[in-house]
């Protein structure tokens, strides 16, 4: 099944900011938080929309239940309303179910979870570090159908990707 996601995924070009990946858990899209939200808010972007859609059409496909976990650099969030990074990663999770829920998706398949700075992908040591931790993913539990269609998570070619950020280092990715 993620072999049939990231295929279709590259062959059309997939949204800067947006990655499909095989867990033991299922498939998680995981999307930049800038994507969806405005610095330091749960309130979607109205530009996030079209994204929203699609990922609606995609998990309308199927009746696994879904998880949608947000989460935050490490630089403390303390204003209100949220008063934390996990409260502010758990708001955006919320609103992301919301969003999917008010599309048509059934509530009752839709988990939202907080992680705050808990889990980053990488350091936040400097700036861009964490930008790639502030995220939201959005996991699949179980098997994909072999029928499920993609359509929509898709977007025109864009520049790929050539570094790679690990452990402070910045790798050069060469296609061969």
């Amino acid at each position: 099944d993620i072999r049939r996601i990231r295929s279709t995924l590259s062959e059309r070009g997939i949204v800067s900011g947006m990655a499909v990946s095989e867990g033991v858990l299922g498939v998680t899209i995981t999307l930049k938080s800038s994507l969806l939200f405005r610095s330091g808010t749960d309130v979607l972007a109205p530009e996030s929309a079209p994204l929203l859609d699609s990922l609606y059409r995609v998990l309308s496909q199927v009746t696994n239940p879904v998880i949608v976990t947000g989460h935050t650099d490490s630089v403390p969030y303390e204003g209100p309303p949220y008063h934390s990074n996990w409260a502010l990663s758990a708001a955006r999770a919320a609103a992301v179910v919301d969003a999917l829920s008010a599309r048509g998706i059934d509530h009752g398949r839709l988990t939202a979870y907080g992680m705050g700075d808990q889990r980053p992908l990488t350091y936040n040591s400097d700036a861009q570090g964490r930008a790639l931790n502030r995220r939201v993913e959005i996991t699949i539990l179980g098997d994909l159908p072999k029928t499920m269609d993609l359509e929509g998570l898709d977007a025109p070619r864009q520049v790929p990707v050539k570094t790679l950020r690990y452990k402070g280092y910045d790798f050069s990715l060469d296609e061969w």
